[in-house]
């Protein structure tokens, strides 16, 4: 998965969440860069609709006012969009059941649109219209595969979305008030390497009510000296209160010689309010005759609302 700076555009300026995905324009990828993404509400402004059978309308390709009209065949409903009154042009088109139906362009138009449709008749009037408001004539741009990327929302509130190629669509899974990437370090003895299941070492504070932290990365680069520990040689990072793992560095004390491991993000639920600590997974390690050793480690999080 690639992360890459975008510009994003809101159909209608509202922060989404995980439970209600919105329709985002995308356009002009760039370099990855943290922090500088960019946003200017979109809002649709439709017209004809005297049914209410139309709504949560995204429009891909052109900021031109559009026409649509709405026909249905047993439960198969279309909605096709023209470029002109007459319904001469067509430049997008699909079909479906009520819900959400997707028009991907014909003609060679560039243009795809997506609406939600609750049908109760046929409506193909000439004043059936359909544009994006607040246009700044961006280049809209399809993109490849799946990407993820944060997103400044206009109520200041930073979110990730993840990229859907299929349909151009957007969904939320991180809807943040406030968002910051953060990185720490800090050293383990080998005392503090030899008790750190029964004594793990705090590592992040509690972010505060409302705030939970998730990891992101980050590494641990193992310093041998005499004897090798043995069993239980993987560092976890848990949650300092319910000892939740969050991430994990396999076998990162274990062997002869000086290394890396990385911290590894697990799956699991992120909780509120909850500080990091290193905590050696399982037991205390064996340390063996005479084993010496000590780590450095940079533990990479964000931060975020919930």
């Amino acid at each position: 998965m690639t992360t890459i700076l975008l510009t994003a555009r809101s159909k209608n300026g509202v922060n989404l969440d995980s439970a209600t995905p919105k329709i985002f324009v995308v356009d002009r990828m760039g370099t990855v860069q943290a922090n500088l993404n960019t946003n200017s509400s979109q809002s649709v402004t439709e017209a004809g609709d005297t049914a209410n059978q139309m709504s949560l309308w995204a429009i891909y390709g052109t900021g031109q006012k559009l026409y649509w009209s709405l026909t249905n065949v047993s439960t198969t409903r279309t909605v096709k969009i023209f470029a002109d009154q007459y319904h001469n042009r067509l430049v997008a088109i699909g079909s479906g059941p009520d819900g959400v139906i997707h028009c991907t362009p014909v003609n060679q138009s560039g243009i795809s649109v997506t609406v939600t449709v609750a049908y109760s008749a046929d409506d193909a009037d000439a004043a059936n219209t359909v544009q994006l408001t607040n246009w700044d004539a961006m280049d809209d741009q399809q993109l490849n595969g799946t990407s993820q990327f944060d997103y400044t929302e206009t109520n200041g509130a930073i979110s990730k979305y993840t990229v859907d190629e299929t349909y151009a669509t957007i969904q939320a899974t991180i809807a943040a008030a406030t968002s910051t990437v953060t990185e720490i370090s800090g050293t383990l003895s080998t005392a503090d390497i030899t008790t750190l299941n029964a004594t793990p070492v705090a590592a992040i504070a509690t972010p505060g009510a409302g705030y939970a932290i998730q990891i992101l990365g980050g590494a641990i680069s193992y310093n041998y000296d005499t004897a090798a520990f043995s069993v239980n040689t993987t560092v976890d990072l848990v949650n300092t209160t319910t000892g939740t793992i969050v991430a994990n560095a396999a076998t990162a004390v274990a062997g002869t010689a000086d290394k890396v491991t990385r911290f590894m993000p697990v799956a699991g639920l992120v909780i509120a309010n909850e500080g990091i600590s290193l905590k050696m997974n399982t037991g205390d390690p064996t340390a063996g005759a005479g084993a010496a050793g000590t780590c450095t480690y940079t533990i990479i999080y964000t931060t975020y609302a919930i």
